[in-house]
């Protein structure tokens, strides 16, 4: 694969942290999705809560880069009430027909990381190359090198695995 891009979506910047990380390790272009939603606060809390139990798919920026021009797109998000967030739903949605090949990794603050990844995977209408799923205190602890290995590895390897997730709490 040669050319690769990082898209992703973060709230407090924990999910932005670790897009940095790898897309530096992968030599990824790195774009953010820019939601054009207040989530600040309280109220900016329970909106994005509330999209992500419902669905919704709120209005977001024109992309900076067209997928369609990269050979693997990986998409990263935090986890929202157990579902991916609602600002990288709408993405997926508007690019998805551009998508040669997926990888997808997200952040959460429990343990249910693994499965927002599902529906994220089946929005991209194919399977993904790699997983990953990383837990908030795992990266604050500096605990997230061997899984973001694991997941380069699957990602970049010769030959496409089937999606896998790492739990960062297994390593």
């Amino acid at each position: 694969m040669r050319r690769i891009l990082l898209v992703y979506y973060s709230r407090t910047g924990t999910t932005r942290e670790l897009a940095r990380q790898i897309a530096a390790l992968c030599g990824a272009d790195l774009e953010e999705i820019q939601d054009r939603v207040g989530r600040g606060g309280a109220l900016g809390l329970l909106r994005s809560l509330a999209e992500a139990l419902l669905h919704i798919c709120p209005p977001i920026s024109p992309s900076q880069h067209a997928p369609r021009a990269y050979d693997l797109v990986i998409i990263g998000t935090p986890v929202w009430a157990g579902q991916p967030a609602s600002p990288v739903r709408s993405y997926v949605r508007r690019h998805h027909d551009s998508f040669r090949r997926v990888a997808l990794f997200c952040t959460c603050s429990g343990d249910n990381g693994s499965a927002a990844l599902q529906p994220l995977q089946r929005l991209c209408g194919q399977p993904a190359r790699a997983a990953l799923a990383l837990s908030q205190a795992d990266i604050a602890n500096g605990q997230q090198g061997l899984p973001i290995g694991r997941f380069l590895r699957r990602m970049l390897g010769r030959h496409a695995m089937g999606p896998q997730t790492e739990a960062s709490r297994a390593a």
